[in-house]
């Protein structure tokens, strides 16, 4: 009845986490999110790299689309379809019975 419980010895204080830690780790464990930065990054990474891989300059003009002036109707016309489009099977080395 007489006896003292004994007190422990002090126990180390564990440090706490701040809010920007504790999003972090949430943020890490979640795959889906992690899957989409990884996406983010490789879009911005290759939109800076992409130019120096591309034969054209930014700045090029192609001088067959500019001789197209601005029309309502659909390109290409009707009337020259049949005609780009045996020349498309020719090349592909494809005949055709009927088109």
């Amino acid at each position: 009845m007489t006896d003292i419980a004994q007190i422990p010895a002090s126990t180390p204080e564990t440090k706490g986490r701040s809010l920007f830690q504790l999003a972090t780790l949430r943020f890490r464990r979640n795959r889906p999110a992690m899957a989409g930065c990884v996406m983010l990054v490789l879009i911005a990474l290759f939109s800076f790299v992409g130019p120096l891989f591309s034969p054209h300059s930014y700045d090029q003009v192609f001088p067959s689309y500019v001789t197209i002036g601005p029309s309502l109707e659909p390109r290409p016309d009707t009337s020259t379809l049949q005609d780009v489009m045996e020349g498309v099977a020719t090349r592909a080395r494809v005949t055709l019975t009927e088109f």
